[in-house]
């Protein structure tokens, strides 16, 4: 039998030109593939190549001596099929100047998102943090889709959840310099504003990308198309890598 390979559900990879990235969610930590490495890698996950000469084979070896490539029966997607809408817009400057005001069911909402962030993070092992996190939300994005294909057969973005994001986000930025500062901290801020959106049942993507030389990572919130914790001019630079 053929012998074919696949990432482990804890790995990602993407193409960034002729470079590749590997992201270990396990470990938190992002690695460069050099490009003759990426295309080695592409294509025995694409299962266009199955015997390898050195160096290709160990650097095949490598991955699979570290857990980061699996031997399997069936052969995976291209490393670059990852469905990612790709974002067209921005809620920035797109408030009305007629916001809402913050209640207090907001504030206790933004507080509890808050504590579940630090809970998830600072209870565990610490290389496990982002495993931690992503794991939280796919168990709770898993569970939306399932009950909306159970009453509609699909989970479409409907315009009430879309006008819902448009005004939580509003009214979490205005509270959110009250406990902490976004700059620098995509992370925490995505994660945290996730959990707040989801105590009024609205349930973003969370995208992570990419950027080479020089290397850089980011991640954001999407519904749509609609980039709703940065600029989608900035986003537009990075490469999706994983998207939960």
């Amino acid at each position: 039998m053929t012998t074919s390979y696949r990432l482990p559900s804890h790995v990602h990879f993407c193409c960034v030109g002729s470079a590749g990235i590997l992201l270990n969610v396990k470990a938190d930590r992002y690695y460069g593939v050099e490009p003759e490495d990426a295309q080695t890698l592409t294509e025995c996950l694409t299962g266009q190549k199955t015997a390898f000469a050195q160096p290709e084979r160990h650097f095949i070896d490598e991955l699979l001596t570290h857990s980061m490539l699996l031997r399997s029966t069936e052969h995976t997607p291209p490393p670059n099929s990852l469905s990612v809408t790709r974002a067209r817009n921005s809620l920035n400057n797109t408030y009305s100047s007629r916001l809402r005001p913050v209640t207090f069911q907001d504030l206790y909402r933004l507080g509890m998102s808050v504590v579940s962030c630090a809970t998830v993070r600072w209870c565990g092992r610490r290389q496990r943090r982002l495993a931690r996190m992503i794991r939280r939300v796919e168990i709770r994005n898993s569970r939306l889709k399932e009950a909306r294909k159970s009453t509609s057969g699909s989970a479409p973005i409907d315009a009430h959840e879309a006008n819902s994001a448009r005004e939580l986000v509003a009214v979490f930025e205005q509270m959110r310099s009250l406990l902490y500062s976004a700059h620098d901290r995509c992370l925490i801020d995505s994660f945290v504003l996730s959990e707040f959106l989801s105590r009024y049942n609205v349930f973003p993507n969370w995208v992570f990308g990419v950027t080479v030389r020089p290397f850089s990572a980011h991640c954001w919130l999407q519904l749509g198309d609609t980039v709703l914790n940065g600029s989608a001019e900035l986003i537009g630079s990075y490469t999706p890598i994983m998207s939960v």
